[in-house]
C-alpha cells in the first residue's frame, strides 16, 4: 500500500515568497548590484555627497538578507539543523539593520547613548551569524578531512589578520583611545576572523552537500562583508576620499551574494535527489590569500617596496605561502589516498567479475559487445564468443535473435527477458537482465547480467509434470474403484452366462470378457500410476510364465506378425507374479504391434546373461528381451518414451501408460529397463531383473480359466457399498451352494454380525468404503473372532494397510475378481476355520 502525504495548500505569503525566489537570481539581485554599483560611483565621483542619505539606501540591503534568511529557513523545515542555521543568519542581518536604523537617529538627535544602543545592536551579528554557520557546518570524519579543514582555517584566520592589519592597526589614531583600540581588536579583528573561519568550515563541509553551491555565496558574500566593515573602519579613522564608497561597494555586493544564497537555498530546499550534488568549490582561502596579493602589488606600485605597510603584506604572504605548501601535501595525500581505494575497490570489482558465476556484458544499443567476463564463455560453451565484433543477439538461439536485438534497442529501464544462448547446437536457457547505462560516463552502454537457469528451468519442467501426474492420478484413483466395480458386475455376469460348446455365441461371448480383462488391467495401470506403493509378490520363473503366456500373444497378435519365442533351459526366478509379468510382456507385445502396421518379426527371449554382460550395478540375473522389426523411434521420442501419457499414436489408439508401467514394475523389483532404437531399424527393449534364490520359484498359473468351480456349503457375508457387485457375487457364490448375506459397509457388518451371534463362516468385503472401510472392519473381526476368516478385495493397490492388523497379501484379492479363482480362495478360507 502506497501512503501518500496530506499536506495543506500554500498560503499567499509562500506563493509569494516562491515567485520572488524565482525570479531573485534572474532579475532582483543583479539589478540591485547594478544599482548599488552606480550609487558608490556616484559617491566616489562627487555627484551625490555621502551622508545620512547612505545608510538609508543602503539599510534595505539589510532587509532584503534577513528575510531571505529567513525564507530559507522556513524551506529548510523539515531539516532542523539547517533550518536553525539559516535562521540565524537571517536574524544576525535584521540585527544589523536595527542597529543602522538607531544609528540614523544619531544623525537627528546625536547622543552617546542613542550611538552605544547602535552599536550593540549592529555588532550583534558576530555572535549570532557564529551559531548560524556552526548549524549550517557538519565536522568532517577523523582524518584528512579535519587537517585540511585546519589548513584553510589558518589560510584565512592569517589572511584576516593581515587584512585587519592593513586597514586598521597600522594607522596610529586606532591607539588614542581605549574604546576604540577594545572595539578593533574584539570586534574588527576577532570577531571576523571568527566570522571568516566560520564560513571556510561551512564551505568546506556543509550540512546538506546538495545545498553546496548556496553555501558558497554565503562564504563569499560573508568575506567581502567583512573587507567591507575593514574599509569602513579606515575610513573612519582617517576619512578618505575613497574608503567609504568603497565600502559602500563591497557592502552593497557582500550583502547581495548573502541574499542570492539565501533565495537560492529556499529555493533548493527539500529536494530527495538534488540536481547538482556537490561539495563546491573551497574557493574562499584562495579568495583571502587574492585580495592580500592585490593589496601587495597596489601598495609596491603607489609607494614603492619600501613603503610601510609592504612589510607587513610581504610577511603574511610568506606565512600564507607556507600554509598553502601545507595544504597542497595534504591534498597530496589525500589524492594518494583516494587512488589507492579505488584502485582496491577496483581490484575488488574486478576479482568478483572474474569469479561471478553470472556472465557479465556490456553491450551498444546495436547489441556489439564491448566487454564480456569469463564465466559468459563458459555458459555459451567454448569457442562461442569471438575476439572481436560480435554481437549479443549472434550467440541466442536463431528463432530468438530478431527479438534480442529488438529489446536492447527498445530498452529503457532495467528489464528481464529470457533466451537460448549458445551455439554449435548446445543451448543454455539463460535469464538476461539488461540496465541502460549509456549516460554514466564510466560505463557508456547497455550491462547485460546472464544467468544460466537451465537446471532451474529443467525442475521447473518436472514440477509441472509432476504437477499434471498429480492431477491424473487424483483423477484416475477418483474414477478407478467406480470402474472396477463395473467391471466385476460386466466380467461376473459374462462368467454366469458363459455359453457352453462352441459357436458365434460362445466366440462373442470370449470376445466381450477379453475387452473386460483389457479394462481391466487398463484400471490397474491407471491406479499403479496414481498410488504407486511397493508390492508384496512371490517368486516365480519368468521363463515358464511366458512360455505359458505364447498362445494368447499369438491371438492377440495379427497374423501378418512372426512371432519367435525363445527361452532359456535354465531356471529364472524373479520378483514378480503372474499377473505383473502378463502385463511387462502384453504392453511390450503390443507397442510392437502397432509399430508394425504391415506386419513383421516379433521376436521375444527369456535368457541369464553371463556375468559382466548384463548392467551396470545391477547383478547378474534374468534378462526378458522384446525386439521388433518396426519403424522405430528417433532420438526425442526416446527422451520421452517412459513419460505417462505420452505417446505418439493417433488419438484413440494409445494411452500412453504401456512403458511407464513397465519401467514401475521392473524398477520396484529390482531391474532396469532400456530400449535400442532408431528409425527405419526397429526398437529392443530388454528388461533386466536380479534373480530371488531363496525361495523355490512358484509354478506359472495359467491364463486358462481354471474351470468350474466346486459346490460348497457355508455361511458368507458380503460387505460392499456397491449393490451390483453384491448382487453378481452373492448370485454366483449361492449357485455353488453357500448361504450368501449383505452388507452395505463395515458398521452395517457389524451390527449384523452382533445381531446373529457372530454365526458367518467367512466375510468377503471390499477394502475402500465409506463410514467403515475393510481394513477397519477386519481388524474389529479380529479383536471379537479371532478365527472368523476375512478376505477383501479391492482394485486400489495399497488401499489395505499391513500395518493395521494381521492381514496379509495373502488375504486380499484383486478386483474385477475371476469368480472361479474366488470361489477356490473363498473355499480355502472357510476350510481354514474348519
Amino acid at each position: 500500500m502506497t501512503t501518500v502525504p496530506v499536506t495543506s495548500p500554500p498560503s499567499a505569503g509562500d506563493r509569494a515568497g516562491r515567485l520572488l525566489s524565482a525570479q531573485a537570481a534572474q532579475l532582483v539581485f543583479p539589478g540591485l548590484a547594478v544599482v548599488y554599483s552606480g550609487w558608490a560611483a556616484a559617491v566616489l565621483l562627487g555627484l551625490i555627497p555621502r551622508n545620512w542619505i547612505n545608510d538609508l539606501a543602503y539599510l534595505p540591503l539589510y532587509l532584503i538578507v534577513g528575510v531571505g534568511g529567513l525564507s530559507a529557513a522556513r524551506a529548510w523545515a523539515p531539516e532542523p539543523r539547517i533550518a536553525r542555521g539559516w535562521q540565524l543568519v537571517g536574524v544576525a542581518w535584521l540585527a544589523s539593520a536595527a542597529g543602522s536604523s538607531v544609528w540614523l537617529l544619531n544623525w537627528v538627535w546625536p547622543s552617546p547613548i542613542v550611538d552605544a544602543i547602535g552599536w550593540l545592536l549592529y555588532n550583534l551579528y558576530y555572535p549570532i551569524v557564529l551559531v548560524g554557520l556552526w548549524h549550517l557546518f557538519r565536522l568532517p570524519p577523523r582524518g584528512l578531512g579535519r587537517v585540511r579543514l585546519a589548513v584553510e582555517g589558518l589560510i584565512v584566520t592569517v589572511a584576516t589578520a593581515a587584512l585587519a592589519w592593513y586597514f586598521v592597526f597600522r594607522f596610529g589614531e586606532a591607539a588614542q583611545s581605549v574604546p576604540a583600540l577594545i572595539r578593533a581588536v574584539t570586534v574588527l579583528f576577532l570577531g571576523e576572523m571568527l566570522v571568516v573561519f566560520g564560513a571556510t568550515a561551512v564551505l568546506h563541509s556543509p550540512a546538506e552537500p546538495g545545498d553546496s553551491r548556496s553555501v558558497a555565496m554565503l562564504t563569499i558574500g560573508l568575506f567581502i562583508a567583512t573587507i567591507a566593515d575593514f574599509v569602513y573602519e579606515q575610513n573612519r579613522m582617517l576619512g578618505t576620499v575613497w574608503s567609504g564608497p568603497a565600502g559602500d561597494l563591497m557592502l552593497a555586493w557582500g550583502a547581495i551574494l548573502i541574499a542570492s544564497a539565501a533565495w537560492m537555498s529556499a529555493r533548493g530546499a527539500n529536494r530527495t535527489t538534488p540536481a547538482g550534488v556537490s561539495r563546491g568549490l573551497n574557493v574562499l582561502p584562495y579568495l583571502t590569500i587574492g585580495v592580500v596579493g592585490s593589496l601587495l602589488v597596489f601598495e609596491a606600485l603607489a609607494r614603492g617596496m619600501g613603503g610601510g605597510p609592504v612589510g607587513g603584506l610581504v610577511l603574511s604572504g610568506a606565512l600564507l605561502l607556507g600554509l598553502v605548501i601545507v595544504r597542497l601535501l595534504v591534498a597530496q595525500r589525500e589524492f594518494a589516498e583516494e587512488a589507492t581505494a579505488r584502485w582496491a575497490q577496483g581490484a575488488v570489482f574486478t576479482s568478483l567479475v572474474q569469479r561471478s558465476s553470472d556472465g557479465i556484458l556490456i553491450v551498444d544499443r546495436d547489441g556489439a559487445i564491448r566487454y564480456s567476463s569469463p564465466a559468459l564463455d563458459r555458459i555459451a560453451g567454448p569457442g562461442t564468443l569471438r575476439p572481436a565484433g560480435q554481437r549479443f543477439p549472434d550467440l541466442i538461439h536463431p528463432t530468438q535473435r530478431a527479438a534480442a536485438a529488438e529489446w536492447l534497442r527498445g530498452l529503457t529501464d532495467r528489464t528481464t527477458e529470457r533466451w537460448r544462448l549458445g551455439g554449435a547446437g548446445s543451448w543454455r536457457e539463460v535469464e538476461a537482465v539488461a540496465s541502460d547505462l549509456t549516460a554514466d560516463p564510466l560505463v557508456g552502454g547497455i550491462v547485460v547480467n546472464v544467468r544460466d537457469i537451465t537446471e532451474r528451468v529443467e525442475l521447473e519442467t518436472r514440477l509441472r509434470q509432476a504437477e499434471k501426474l498429480e492431477v491424473a492420478g487424483r483423477l484416475s484413483s477418483s474414477v478407478a474403484h467406480d470402474f472396477n466395480n463395473i467391471l466385476t458386475v460386466i466380467l461376473g455376469n459374462l462368467q454366469l452366462v458363459r455359453p457352453d460348446g462352441a459357436g458365434e455365441m460362445r466366440e462373442a461371448h470370449q470376445q466381450i470378457e477379453a475387452a473386460a480383462k483389457r479394462g481391466a488391467a487398463l484400471a490397474r495401470q491407471l491406479l499403479a500410476l496414481s498410488r504407486p506403493t511397493p508390492s508384496q509378490p512371490s517368486v516365480l520363473d519368468l521363463g515358464r510364465v511366458v512360455g505359458t503366456m505364447e498362445k494368447t500373444l499369438r491371438n492377440a497378435l495379427p497374423a501378418s506378425i512372426e512371432l519367435t519365442v525363445g527361452i532359456a533351459p535354465e531356471s529364472t526366478p524373479v520378483g514378480l507374479d503372474d499377473v505383473q509379468v502378463e502385463q511387462i510382456l502384453l504392453n511390450l507385445s503390443l507397442n510392437a504391434r502397432d509399430a508394425m502396421p504391415a506386419g513383421g518379426d516379433l521376436e521375444i527371449v527369456v535368457d541369464r546373461p553371463p556375468v559382466g554382460d548384463g548392467v551396470e550395478g545391477l547383478p547378474a540375473g534374468a534378462r526378458l528381451v522384446v525386439r521388433d522389426s518396426g519403424m522405430g523411434m528417433s532420438s526425442e521420442t526416446l527422451a520421452h518414451a517412459f513419460e505417462p501419457f505420452f505417446t505418439t499414436k493417433p488419438s484413440g489408439f494409445g494411452t500412453g501408460l504401456g512403458l511407464a508401467a513397465v519401467r514401475r514394475i521392473v524398477t520396484e523389483a529390482g531391474g532396469h529397463v532400456e530400449i535400442d532404437s532408431e528409425p527405419g531399424r526397429g526398437t529392443t527393449v530388454t528388461v533386466s531383473l536380479p534373480l530371488k534364490m531363496t525361495a523355490s520359484p512358484v509354478p506359472a498359473s495359467t491364463t486358462e480359466p481354471a474351470g468350474p468351480a466346486a459346490p460348497g456349503t457355508g455361511r458368507i457375508l458380503i460387505v460392499d457399498d456397491e449393490p451390483a457387485v453384491r448382487r453378481v457375487l452373492a448370485q454366483y457364490l449361492g449357485r455353488l451352494g453357500y448361504r450368501v448375506f449383505e452388507a452395505t459397509n463395515g458398521i452395517t457388518a457389524l451390527d449384523f454380525l452382533n445381531a446373529r451371534g457372530w454365526d458367518i463362516d467367512l466375510v468377503l468385503t471390499d477394502l475402500v468404503m465409506p463410514k467403515m472401510g475393510g481394513a477397519d472392519l477386519a481388524g474389529r473381526i479380529e479383536a471379537v473372532s479371532p478365527r472368523l476368516p476375512v478376505l477383501c478385495m479391492s482394485g486400489t493397490p495399497g488401499a489395505m494397510d499391513a500395518t493395521r492388523g494381521p492381514w496379509s497379501a495373502l488375504r486380499v484379492i484383486s478386483k474385477p475378481p475371476d469368480l472361479e479363482v474366488l470361489a477356490a480362495r473363498v473355499a480355502a478360507e472357510i476350510g481354514t476355520r474348519k
